[in-house]
């Protein structure tokens, strides 16, 4: 079974198993698969904070996304990465959210050197349904969300992009019986950095990595 002319977003929190996910159904569907961090790498439409993580400039990148999936109306498209969410309302057919368990999250991000507030921002990310959230206040009714913890294949996905049923996701459990263990570093560091200071710190907005 196939799902024909589909323009799909595939979209989660880092290290939920988007790139190979996304790789194994763009070879089933026989299409072409866009990863949004090489085109933003292509067009090199970003710049380097102070802590020399990448900052995209979302809404030059919008736009050639928006470009890209018009000229694939009718047509089988694959696009991938977490930044699809921070995007404008981009023209699509579906949209996958991948969830993954947060504790199985910080084992890879580990594993790929992450440092710790990268792993904290990405784990509160997961824990709080950031991504779900975002896509369906953008795409509604074309979103489905999968629990991809134990990774799923291609076809198993597809079939359940016909049947339009979302796994139930809720991690709340996992922060609430103190399981969370980056988080919990995190909190120790922050307090104990504010102890160290005369004066409150003034709180800087976050983000979530774009990196």
């Amino acid at each position: 079974m196939v799902v024909k002319q589909m323009r799909l977003l595939i979209t989660g929190t880092p290290c939920t198993g988007k790139t190979t996910l996304s790789l194994a159904i763009a070879k089933q569907l026989g299409c072409p698969l866009l990863a949004v961090n090489d085109l933003v790498s292509q067009m090199r439409c970003y710049s380097f904070n102070r802590r020399k993580e990448k900052e995209v400039e979302m809404s030059v990148l919008s736009r050639a996304l928006k470009k890209i999936l018009l000229a694939f109306e009718g047509k089988d498209l694959v696009v991938e990465g977490h930044l699809l969410t921070e995007c404008s309302k981009l023209p699509c057919d579906k949209v996958l959210v991948l969830r993954c368990d947060p504790r199985v999250l910080q084992r890879r991000m580990d594993a790929r050197a992450y440092y710790s507030q990268k792993i904290a921002d990405n784990v509160t990310a997961e824990v709080i349904d950031y991504f779900q959230v975002k896509a369906e206040d953008a795409y509604a009714s074309k979103v489905l969300q999968l629990d991809c913890t134990t990774p799923l294949s291609a076809k198993t996905v597809l079939r359940r992009l016909k049947g339009k049923k979302s796994d139930f996701v809720d991690w709340t459990p996992l922060l609430l019986a103190g399981k969370l263990s980056s988080l919990k570093a995190k909190r120790k560091e922050n307090v104990t950095a504010q102890r160290k200071e005369k004066k409150p710190r003034r709180q800087e907005e976050k983000l979530i990595p774009f990196a």
